[in-house]
């Protein structure tokens, strides 16, 4: 079943991202709208959808080093564990 999903994603990539975007996009509007921002502890906090921001930045930073470090070494072909 999750084989099926990723093929399905893979052929659909297009409309993956189109979606990712719609779906980012309405939780930083709701992030904008909804959340309360009289009663920030920090400065920043008073930005509206700062912790949306500092959220979706910290994954793609997070996506970036582990692709550097899945590059320096740590991922193998796939029979390596077979020799």
């Amino acid at each position: 079943m999750i084989v099926n999903l990723i093929e399905w994603i893979k052929s659909h990539q297009q409309l993956c991202k189109k979606y990712a975007y719609i779906l980012t996009g309405l939780i930083v509007l709701w992030s904008i709208v909804f959340v309360h921002h009289e009663e920030s502890h920090f400065s920043l906090e008073s930005i509206p959808a700062f912790w949306t921001f500092f959220t979706i930045c910290s994954c793609i930073v997070l996506v970036f080093f582990a692709m550097i470090y899945g590059k320096m070494g740590i991922k193998k072909e796939e029979e390596y564990y077979d020799k």
